[in-house]
């Protein structure tokens, strides 16, 4: 069973009011635990934008909120052994391009990335020569900078 949680889950201004009070973290860590407890096995985000990345199409709230929204899910989910898989798109907040954006994403601790069918050996090839950590160390460098 798997939970797929859509822009609209992230997006908060105006299409999900509950995650703009400051409260909004906690709601999402307890969305998190309920799901975990109903039985969901992985958690599958579906971004609306087209995942592949020579379509050029930016994702449709890259924002700092959005990131760190991002960044509560997939740490929720990680506590309750919940893997998050995420989309990649040509960009995300700060990302100049898809490399980045992959960073990014293994930087926040994505447990997989979901990408098109022409992505997919690059991608392989460049997550190989990544670091967990230093994606990790960017990804905590740029929040404080936020």
């Amino acid at each position: 069973l798997a939970a797929l949680l859509d822009s609209a889950f992230l997006a908060g201004a105006g299409a999900n009011p509950a995650l703009e009070n400051e409260d909004g973290d906690a709601r999402l860590e307890a969305l998190i635990q309920d799901l975990a407890t109903q039985g969901a096995a992985r958690l599958v985000f579906d971004f609306d934008f087209n995942v592949d990345s020579n379509a050029g199409e930016a994702e449709p709230f890259a924002s700092e909120d959005v990131s760190r929204r991002l960044r509560v899910v997939v740490t929720a989910g990680a506590v309750h052994l919940l893997p998050a898989l995420v989309p990649v798109g040509p960009y995300w907040p700060g990302a100049a391009d898809w490399q980045a954006s992959i960073r990014a994403r293994v930087g926040l601790g994505v447990s997989g990335l979901i990408v098109g069918a022409g992505d997919i050996g690059a991608t392989k090839d460049f997550i190989r020569e990544l670091s967990a950590y230093e994606c990790r160390e960017a990804v905590f460098a740029e929040e404080a900078r936020a």
